[in-house]
């Protein structure tokens, strides 16, 4: 029998945890394969490499020591080569990002889509998710990550919990700087845009009149589209909502960022065995670079 590579490897997952039922496990085969290669390994060489003890314990030898000593550096090598042609293997493919029409035309959204295009083991597209699609379309693989306000419910899908969604002030007024929510009362009528979270948009609408901030109201999405493209034929000086990405709005409007209210949790939603094994650690890479950013516009 010739000593190959998965042979060491399983010895060493045996050697590792003591048990073949638990180096099975981290293996993802069965306690009897484990065995099975364990006792031809003894075969071949000649030798015991492990001693049974209670419970299912095993204790290596100092045949399984030394032939560990030896072998040590040939599998970091193969640790090695595995990790490249894994690698090379995910880069080019296709990464699909999915999330609702309004969230696409946010500025977060806009920098999220391009650092994720900057790795360079993805190709990145995004499609559009209608309310209801989420859970279906991530569970089937046609959309790889979901990103929105909230995540769907599945014990198959893993969340990675990105940096916030700030709200921010587009304002007719150039210059205009809010220190406090009643400097909105300077810009009278201003609304109020927060797509999905309708509960949330009326404890804000409330908070701010309370702060002297003057009385607002909520705008629709399309509504909101409107006064960006041509504030002059709506009758409102300012709007709080996601900061649209650039070239979407109207060069009238001055966007702050308005650090004075909450901002909003964004979640990225995944299958939790992706084939894409670093998804999850170049999404956790993208929010921190996010977060070094969550205040600008």
């Amino acid at each position: 029998m010739p000593l190959d590579a998965h042979y060491l490897q399983v010895f060493k997952a045996v050697l590792t945890e003591c048990s073949m039922s638990q180096a099975a496990m981290r293996l993802r085969t069965s306690a009897s394969n484990v065995k099975r290669i364990v006792t031809a390994l003894e075969g071949e060489l000649g030798v015991p490499l492990f001693d049974r003890e209670s419970r299912g314990k095993f204790q290596p030898t100092s045949h399984a020591d030394r032939l560990n000593e030896e072998m040590s550096g040939f599998l970091q090598e193969m640790e090695s080569l595995q990790q490249y042609v894994s690698e090379i293997r995910e880069t080019g493919r296709l990464l699909r990002i999915g999330a609702q029409r309004w969230f696409f035309e946010t500025a977060y959204f806009v920098r999220l889509y391009n650092l994720l295009r900057q790795d360079a083991r993805f190709r990145v597209t995004f499609m559009e998710v209608s309310t209801g699609q989420e859970r279906t379309l991530v569970e089937s693989g046609a959309c790889d990550v979901y990103v929105g306000l909230v995540s769907p419910g599945s014990k198959r899908v893993a969340t990675v919990h990105l940096a916030p969604l700030a709200l921010s002030l587009g304002c007719l007024t150039p210059g205009f700087a809010v220190r406090d929510l009643s400097d909105l009362s300077e810009v009278t009528p201003w609304a109020l845009h927060a797509p999905d979270l309708r509960a949330a948009s009326r404890e804000w609408l409330q908070a701010i009149e309370m702060a002297g901030g003057g009385i607002g109201r909520q705008v629709t999405t399309t509504q909101f589209r409107e006064w960006t493209t041509d504030p002059a034929n709506g009758s409102l000086q300012a709007v709080i909502a996601p900061a649209p990405a650039a070239g979407t709005s109207s060069p009238e409007i001055h966007w702050h960022s308005l650090n004075l209210l909450s901002p909003i949790p964004v979640r990225a939603s995944f299958l939790i065995q992706h084939p894409y094994g670093c998804l999850e650690h170049a999404l956790h890479k993208a929010s921190s670079t996010l977060k070094l950013h969550e205040h600008s516009v």
